[in-house]
């Protein structure tokens, strides 16, 4: 004969086996990454960096976040991130918007976008979000979003000032191919 509490947990395994069962594969994903990120040590977190490592003809690639295992950076990229971390003056803002330049270069990305399409189009801004958050639980997805539009909205200003200073730049007549009439 069971006693109660041997009863009870088999009711809650059962339950745990349906409720797993009807999660997909990315709630799991995220789910053991909360677990891992509040219950694992410093070392378990070195192990996973090291296992999620390959090398490229640009050096050495790592995971930016277990929850998007298909987005990598440079790990020198990672160890300045990491190490913008130690000094206290770096806001999670400033190191954010390092991280996210870094892995979206291109400036006409930017310049195109605002928070709703680049967060829409480009999971990797995601990733970077998970990559800050595990390390500053401060770090929130609405602070995200909101840096995200100052950047697309610097990028465009940026632009903007380029193109008034092209208008305005002399043209340099030692430059320019002279025209031949007669052909």
């Amino acid at each position: 004969m069971r006693s109660k509490i041997q009863l009870k947990f088999l009711k809650f395994l059962l339950f745990s086996s349906k409720l797993l069962a009807d999660l997909d594969k990315a709630k799991l994903i995220q789910i053991a990454t909360c677990i891992f990120n509040n219950f694992g040590s410093n070392e378990d977190h070195n192990k996973l960096i090291l296992n999620n490592t390959e090398n490229n003809e640009n050096g050495l690639l790592v995971v930016i976040s277990t929850i998007f295992p298909q987005y990598k950076m440079p790990l020198n990229l990672q160890q300045n991130i990491l190490a913008m971390f130690e000094i206290a003056s770096n806001s999670d803002s400033s190191i954010y918007r390092v991280l996210v330049k870094n892995l979206i270069s291109d400036r006409s990305v930017w310049e195109k976008s605002n928070a709703e399409i680049i967060l829409k189009d480009h999971q990797i801004i995601q990733a970077a979000f998970q990559f800050i958050n595990s390390l500053r639980k401060t770090f929130s997805f609405k602070h995200m979003r909101y840096i995200l539009g100052q950047i697309c909205n610097e990028a465009r200003a940026d632009r903007k000032k380029r193109k008034i200073e092209q208008v305005d730049s002399p043209v340099d007549m030692d430059s320019v191919d002279s025209v031949d009439s007669d052909n």
